[in-house]
C-alpha cells in the first residue's frame, strides 16, 4: 500500500544576507589569479589562428542560428553573406583585443596588473548582488546556515536537518531514498541541480513553464537515483501518491517542495 512517508515544503529566502568579508575573500583571490589568468590567456590565444578557432569561427557558427537562411537584406546580401560579414569583424578586433589585454594587464606605478585589480575593486559590489540574489538564496553558507538545495540533498539521504523559518513546513522525517551504495551520489548530484534549476527560475521572473521544466529535470535525476523497490517514482507535476521534489510559488513567494512515498 502507497505510503506518503514525508512531506517538506522550504522557503526560499527573496534576499540572502551575505557573510561579512565574502566580497573581500572573492577580490583577493581573483587578484592573486590575475597573473596567472594573463599567462592562461597569452598561452591560450596566441596567434590570430587561435583567435579564430576559439573566439571568431564559435560566435560565428552560433550566430548562423540568428539569421533565417532564407533571408536577403535590402542590399542584396543573403544569410550566409551577412554570417561571414559577422566573423570578418570579429576578426578585424584581433589587435583590439591584444592592444586591451595588455594594457589590462600592464605592470603600472610598479603594481602588476594594476587595472585588473581596479576592475575586480570595481565588480565587488555586482558580485555581491549576484551571490545574494541568485546562488546563496539556494546553496546558503556554513556560518550563517545551509540553504535550500543542500538541506533538501540531507533531507533525501536520510539526514536530520535545521528547519530553518516559521515558514517551512515538515511532516515525517527524512529517509534515505538513494540506491544502496550511493547516497553521496545523490547529494552530489542533486544539490548543483537545485541551485541551477532555482537560479533558472529567479531570471524568468518565476514562469509558469520555466518552473515545470526545471522541476522535470528534477524529478528525472530523483527517479534514476532512487531505490525502486522501495520508494514510488518522482513525478512533475506534484501528484498525491507519487513522490515529488520540485519549485513552487505561493502568494509570490518561492518554495521548494519535497514529498517521498513509499510503495
Amino acid at each position: 500500500m502507497l505510503e506518503v512517508v514525508n512531506s517538506i515544503k522550504l522557503y526560499v529566502v527573496d534576499n540572502y544576507p551575505l557573510p561579512e568579508g565574502i566580497a573581500e575573500d572573492w577580490a583577493d583571490g581573483a587578484k592573486r589569479r590575475g597573473p596567472r589568468v594573463f599567462d592562461n590567456i597569452k598561452k591560450t590565444i596566441a596567434t590570430p589562428q587561435d583567435y579564430a578557432d576559439k573566439i571568431a569561427d564559435p560566435a560565428a557558427f552560433a550566430y548562423r542560428n540568428v539569421i533565417n537562411p532564407d533571408f536577403v537584406s535590402k542590399s542584396g546580401r543573403n544569410a550566409q553573406k551577412i554570417r561571414n560579414a559577422q566573423r570578418a569583424n570579429i576578426m578585424r578586433a584581433y589587435g583590439k583585443f591584444q592592444t586591451k589585454l595588455e594594457h589590462a594587464f600592464e605592470t603600472v606605478d610598479e603594481e602588476q596588473t594594476k587595472r585588473y585589480n581596479e576592475k575586480i575593486d570595481q565588480s565587488k559590489d555586482t558580485f555581491s548582488e549576484g551571490m545574494a540574489d541568485r546562488t546563496m538564496r539556494f546553496t546558503g553558507d556554513r556560518v550563517t546556515g545551509l540553504g535550500i538545495a543542500p538541506r533538501a540533498g540531507k533531507w533525501l539521504a536520510g539526514e536530520n536537518i535545521k528547519v530553518r523559518s516559521e515558514y517551512d513546513y515538515v511532516f515525517g522525517t527524512p529517509v534515505n531514498i538513494a540506491i544502496a551504495g550511493l547516497k553521496s551520489q545523490l547529494k552530489s548530484a542533486l544539490v548543483p541541480r537545485l541551485v541551477q534549476s532555482g537560479i533558472a527560475i529567479v531570471h524568468s521572473q518565476m514562469d509558469s513553464t520555466m518552473i515545470a521544466d526545471e522541476n522535470t529535470l528534477i524529478n528525472q535525476l530523483l527517479s534514476a537515483l532512487r531505490d525502486n523497490t522501495v520508494y514510488e517514482e518522482f513525478v512533475q507535476p506534484w501528484a498525491a501518491l507519487k513522490s515529488h521534489c520540485g519549485y513552487i510559488v505561493e502568494d509570490g513567494q518561492l518554495y521548494l517542495r519535497i514529498q517521498v512515498v513509499k510503495l
